[in-house]
């Protein structure tokens, strides 16, 4: 028996059990992960037809058939290690002998817990308790099992094999429920395939990272918005260069960075670039004949649906004096504004513009777009943002008619200009080439 053994040598034999326990469990989970993909329907899920009916019976009788042998091996151990109740006080129950109590308080606990964590996967609310208890008591086992041989190691392996086996069957039998579960809900995921983990290994897990983030089942799904992705981001290289993060808006980076709505970020990476990428035919054939514009419009839809937006939260976020006189140019001018709406439109014009050119150009944006900022109207003029705010400021005291100390609207007007084109030369050596339009106007 085990007194006479030495402790390191059952106990070392123990934790071999345990070990090779956890490693069986973890290639089990491995390999049942590792199923192929399915067909979905409309709704994601699929019933479960007969065959499926038939080999969940067949898997239950069987596991059941053995772990009551599994479980009638083990009793036995555990039933010879429990000599502290073979005599208790409790004569009125089997003559005070409780030793055949201490295998159903550990061995059907066991049973009880993996058929709980069985139940909760099948509805899908797996609860980790369940799990890790059942495999807390499987570990208590395993140790009692193995104390009780006889001194060799083919003793030690077969008082070891009883637990084992019990937490092995439940695992299968928990896969088998978890693929099951996964078709009835619709919610079981596909898996990617080996060889592109080999071929492609980084590009792989950003398709993993979206399937995991944003809980994508399909794998087909999840690699066409990565390759739509990576597209958006090669079309802004290529339209701004290195510097091309500083140009990309804020909200678009991170709908790509992060996956959101791909669809929606790609569609407006394409309005972005349509005048200098073509990604058909007909748009390298219009970008060849100097057009500039892709002939295809729903870009243009999409930033005119934006562009209007912009303006009604910037009208709304106004001043009450400031929305009456909107509403009075909107009437007196209607026939005038939708020829200087088709201009506010256009990108930033390739030549430079003359300081009154400039200027005009101020005051028809400043019309238009009531809460533009000094940056957007230094993009539209390709200046400085201090440029197009002295632009700015003169216009809106012309209209308020306030007279500023020592400056009349009027005054000295070629030396200013001069001083203004010779500040923005500079300004625009040091920034370099002004950033491309954004397809949305800032809320304020």
């Amino acid at each position: 028996m085990s007194e006479s053994l030495p402790l390191p040598l059952w106990s070392l034999i123990a934790a071999a059990a345990l070990a090779v326990t956890v490693l069986a469990v973890w290639g089990m989970r491995r390999l049942a992960s590792r199923r192929p993909a399915r067909v979905r329907g409309d709704s994601g899920a699929a019933p479960l037809h007969g065959g499926y009916l038939v080999a969940t019976a067949v898997i239950a009788v069987v596991a059941l058939a053995l772990i009551l042998v599994a479980f009638t091996m083990s009793y036995a151990a555990l039933y010879e290690a429990a000599t502290w109740l073979a005599r208790t006080q409790l004569d009125a129950i089997n003559g005070g002998d409780l030793r055949f109590l201490f295998p159903l308080g550990i061995d059907a606990v066991i049973v009880y817990f993996l058929a709980m964590d069985l139940l909760m996967e099948w509805q899908g609310r797996r609860h980790p308790l369940n799990r890790w208890a059942a495999y807390a008591l499987s570990a208590i086992t395993i140790i009692l099992n193995v104390s009780q041989g006889d001194g060799s190691t083919a003793s030690y392996l077969g008082h070891a094999g009883p637990p084992i086996v019990i937490i092995l069957i439940a695992e299968g039998v928990a896969a088998w429920v978890r693929h099951l579960a996964g078709i009835a809900h619709g919610q079981s995921a596909d898996r990617i395939p080996v060889g592109r983990w080999i071929a492609h290994p980084l590009s792989t897990m950003k398709v993993a990272r979206l399937m995991l983030g944003w809980g994508i089942t399909s794998y087909p799904q999840a690699l066409e918005r990565e390759q739509r992705r990576q597209l958006a981001y090669a079309m802004l290289r290529e339209q701004h260069g290195r510097t091309w993060r500083r140009h990309t808006p804020r909200h678009l980076r991170w709908m790509l960075n992060n996956g959101y709505d791909l669809d929606t970020a790609y569609e407006l990476t394409r309005a972005m670039t349509a005048h200098a990428v073509a990604m058909t035919a007909a748009e390298v054939a219009a970008l060849a004949g100097g057009t500039g514009r892709r002939p295809t419009a729903p870009a243009h839809t999409e930033r005119e649906r934006a562009d209007t937006t912009g303006r009604e939260r910037a009208e709304t976020s106004g001043t009450a004096s400031s929305r009456t006189r909107a509403a009075s140019r909107a009437r007196g001018t209607h026939s005038s504004s939708t020829p200087r709406a088709s201009r506010v439109e256009e990108t930033p014009p390739a030549e430079p513009l003359a300081p009154a050119q400039k200027r005009q150009r101020v005051r028809e944006l400043m019309r238009s777009f009531p809460g533009i900022t000094d940056s957007e109207l230094a993009r539209y003029i390709n200046a400085s943002p201090s440029t197009a705010r002295r632009y700015r400021n003169e216009i809106t005291h012309q209209r308020l008619g306030v007279d500023i100390p020592g400056h009349t609207p009027g005054q000295d007007q070629a030396r200013r200009d001069d001083e203004g084109e010779r500040r923005d030369d500079e300004g625009e050596q040091r920034e370099g080439a002004p950033p491309a339009l954004a397809t949305a106007r800032p809320e304020h």
